[in-house]
């Protein structure tokens, strides 16, 4: 019977969640698959741990996907159309609108819990408390999610423009004049810069995240800017550019010397949120 080692690579480990992933095109796909369970299941009886199976799911991706089932101990995992990993949804078309649905749905809630239980409509004390609690939802792992279709992005940018219009000094001005009076950009420029500080991390080794065959750079040239172009790579499906590489290979090969040559990430970030234009100021 064929044993893995749970460092291989179609295994992730993180504290006590294990994701494991395959490209299943036939039988023995899935049964190379089911392989890899089986020595999950070993190393935790070896180890006396034992695996939540209530918490176990399989995620079918892909529409010609032919949905092989698999299961331990006799219990057959179910595959639901959608997920939750680590705070964000994941759905089987990788489109992550439910997600960034849920996300406003839920930061507009915490918006009406400041209006409601708070008398003060300070502007600083309004600007804090939305800086501090109801932006960080908007943008938590954002370079995974980060869309790219107009919709989303409105229904993101839609909860700041309600908050803002609720300042006093603020209520009734255009939203590009809110941002100026309360200093604050807008949230697609905040993503934009977000996913430049994760290719920066990326590519400088700052972190470990492992993007090949799928990062690739341009030959050098002597008549195009800086020497790490990202080569944006070519997909058949237009929701598959939604994914990091593709998002911002055109910003990133943008970037002068100036701000790749930074030392570090915060140093990096402040640079290029400087050279960014903010699409709505």
């Amino acid at each position: 019977m064929t044993k893995h080692s749970l460092t291989s690579s179609p295994i992730k480990l993180f504290a006590d969640d294990i994701k494991m992933y395959h490209i299943v095109n036939n039988l023995n796909n899935a049964i190379y698959f089911q392989s890899i369970l089986n020595s999950i299941n070993y190393w935790c009886t070896d180890s006396q741990l034992s695996l939540n199976y209530d918490k176990c799911f399989i995620l079918h991706l892909g529409k010609s996907n032919t949905k092989f089932s698999y299961g331990l101990n006799g219990v057959l995992f179910p595959s639901p159309d959608q997920v939750k990993d680590l705070g964000v949804f994941i759905d089987s078309s990788l489109s992550f609108s439910k997600h960034i649905a849920a996300t406003c749905s839920k930061a507009r809630s915490r918006c009406s819990l400041f209006l409601k239980s708070f008398i003060s409509r300070d502007l600083f004390s309004m600007k804090q408390f939305f800086i501090s609690y109801i932006r960080p939802l908007l943008e938590y792992s954002s370079p995974v999610w980060s869309p790219i279709t107009q919709g989303d992005i409105n229904a993101l940018e839609s909860v700041q423009r309600f908050y803002t219009n609720r300042v006093p000094c603020c209520t009734f001005l255009p939203y590009k004049r809110r941002l100026e009076i309360l200093a604050i950009d807008s949230l697609q420029k905040r993503r934009q810069i977000a996913d430049l500080v994760c290719l920066f991390s990326i590519i400088n080794g700052s972190t470990n995240t492992f993007l090949h065959p799928y990062l690739n750079f341009e030959l050098p040239s002597i008549t195009r800017s800086h020497n790490l172009r990202i080569c944006k790579p070519l997909l058949n499906l237009s929701l598959s550019y939604q994914n990091l590489i593709s998002r911002s290979a055109s910003s990133w090969n943008k970037l002068p010397n100036s701000v790749l040559s930074s030392n570090s990430k915060l140093q990096f970030r402040k640079k290029v949120a400087l050279f960014c234009a903010d699409p709505i100021r």
